[in-house]
């Protein structure tokens, strides 16, 4: 069975699915405290450069020792936060949906020493990369 879509078409249900996801994400970042003092003009762009991406149970989502160009923030599920302190025994914290992490680097240029880990069988997280955090 062969089924065919012409290119006008296909084109038209790319733009829809990417017009609807758009609406998602930028209704989704309006309701964070972080973007409270974005216009509309700005948070359509904001949800146009991040990228979506979901971890499993377990999954390293950063680590702060290595990934140094991206910012994070939590859409959907629970994420671990192991604090690595050389002089005290490790800590961990829980962080939910709506919080953000991985900023420090950008914004001041230090390494941190934390370690995001996913809580749940899938937390997706929204990631912007330097240039578009910048």
């Amino acid at each position: 069975v062969l089924y065919y879509i012409g290119l006008e078409r296909f084109h038209h249900v790319l733009y829809v699915c990417a017009s609807e996801a758009r609406t998602e994400r930028t209704e989704f970042l309006r309701g964070l405290e972080l973007m409270k003092g974005l216009c509309d003009t700005y948070l359509q762009k904001v949800a146009e450069v991040v990228t979506e991406r979901c971890f499993h149970n377990g999954e390293v989502i950063l680590d702060e020792q290595v990934d140094v160009d991206q910012f994070y923030i939590l859409v959907t599920g629970q994420v671990l936060i192991l604090h690595d302190e050389a002089s005290s025994t490790p800590t961990k914290t829980s962080i939910y949906p709506g919080t953000y992490f991985g900023a420090k680097r950008l914004l001041d240029g230090q390494a941190g020493n934390r370690i995001y880990k996913s809580l749940s069988s899938s937390s997706k997280v929204f990631i912007l990369d330097r240039l578009a955090f910048q």
